[in-house]
């Protein structure tokens, strides 16, 4: 059974997180297997515009995102709250040719609606990062790129658990609503590695957004409503348990 979604009124910081680079650096002995007692934080955001879609509880739209090893968090910091999200939570993460991060979102306690899903588009912002209230952020501000990078690596830590029916649920699945003027633009090459968040290829290809299934060289990832990620044909399907 995967996790819950759940409403927070903490969020993440110095005191109990550690950004990857340094945790890599002052633990090598130790890197692939975890750390307990802190969050490990790939990627984020400290200001960023949710341009469509709605949050229960946020008065505003605008948040910060925690790219963390356990999990993603989208924050208000005007509230006071924000959701801890599992990464078998999120069906589909993928990256528009505008910069804008889409994603499809487990409807648990997230939206007042009785849709299964809530869908979410945001848009990073990399102003000074100086002026951020989260010291976290004036180390790690990243764009949507990064933001995308960061959440294939953690998402790849999290496999599910009915591996051997993959294969025939990959059959039957339907397509998720991706919007049609959103056709894959480029692939990504990422391994799924902790060490090549910054070592990815970019290949030309066709117009709008960048989408695919699976992991390898994509440029989305998608899980099926009971949690499970499909892999495209043809691709390798990596699932990598670097930090837990």
């Amino acid at each position: 059974m995967s996790p819950s979604i759940k409403l927070i009124h903490e969020q993440p910081n110095v005191e109990n997180t550690i950004l990857y680079h340094a945790y890599r650096a002052s633990s090598p002995a130790r890197f692939s297997s975890g750390d307990d007692d802190k969050f490990i934080m790939y990627g984020g955001s400290g200001l960023c515009s949710i341009i469509s879609g709605t949050l229960r509880n946020f008065t505003l739209d605008q948040c910060s995102i925690f790219v963390l090893s356990s999990c993603f968090i989208i924050w208000s910091e005007t509230d006071g709250l924000g959701f801890e999200i599992p990464y078998q939570s999120i069906y589909l993460h993928a990256l528009d040719d505008t910069g804008m991060l889409y994603l499809q979102i487990e409807n648990n306690r997230l939206h007042e609606s009785d849709e299964n899903t809530v869908e979410l588009r945001l848009l990073p912002n990399q102003e000074d990062s100086s002026s951020l209230s989260n010291p976290l952020f004036r180390e790690m501000n990243g764009g949507a790129l990064d933001i995308y990078h960061a959440m294939n690596t953690c998402s790849a830590m999290h496999p599910d658990p009915d591996d051997e029916n993959e294969e025939e649920e990959e059959h039957s699945e339907l397509p998720l609503a991706i919007p049609s003027n959103w056709l894959e633009k480029e692939f990504i090459a990422n391994s799924g590695q902790a060490d090549d968040l910054n070592d990815y290829e970019i290949r030309d290809g066709h117009a709008g957004m960048s989408v695919g299934i699976g992991y390898g060289p994509i440029a989305g990832i998608k899980r099926d409503a009971g949690g499970d990620e499909l892999a495209g044909s043809g691709l390798p399907n990596k699932r990598n348990r670097t930090l837990q």
